[in-house]
């Protein structure tokens, strides 16, 4: 009896496919106004990555006219300016650089939750920062 009831769920769970659920409609957009939601660091030089609740307030906005801002108190302070180079990569054009025409490439997803992480770029601390869409 034990062996019949096995077989019969082991056919009821191969019939299901994961095409049975159906995609959650994310906007896959950066534009808009992001907060801080959480952040990927680790507690001290060399110790292990963990996400983690951030200790500070902060939020990045991206224009329709490819503006890149962040805050983290008062008001948005322009970075600079960003084209897409693909849906992954970002290339920022600094507004006041140190030197003159000071561009990176900004690494960023937006997962399936429609939450947008961007890589800091930094090889210590906090090394990912993950956002929620705040404002379209």
């Amino acid at each position: 009896m034990k062996t019949f009831i096995l077989f019969g769920l082991l056919i009821f769970l191969d019939s299901c496919e994961y095409n049975d659920i159906s995609e959650i409609n994310v906007n896959k957009e950066v534009e808009g106004v992001w907060t801080l939601e959480q952040i990927y660091s680790n507690e001290f030089w060399g110790g292990p990555l963990s996400w983690k609740a951030p200790y500070f307030n902060k939020q990045v906005k991206f224009t329709g006219d490819l503006k890149y801002f962040s805050k983290t108190s008062r008001d948005f302070e322009l970075i600079g300016t960003y084209q897409k180079l693909s849906d992954t990569v970002m290339l920022v054009t600094w507004d006041k650089p140190p030197t003159s025409n000071l561009t990176y490439r900004l690494n960023y997803s937006i997962g399936s939750t429609g939450r947008l992480t961007l890589e800091t770029r930094l090889t210590g601390g906090t090394a990912l920062e993950k956002y929620k869409r705040t404002i379209n």
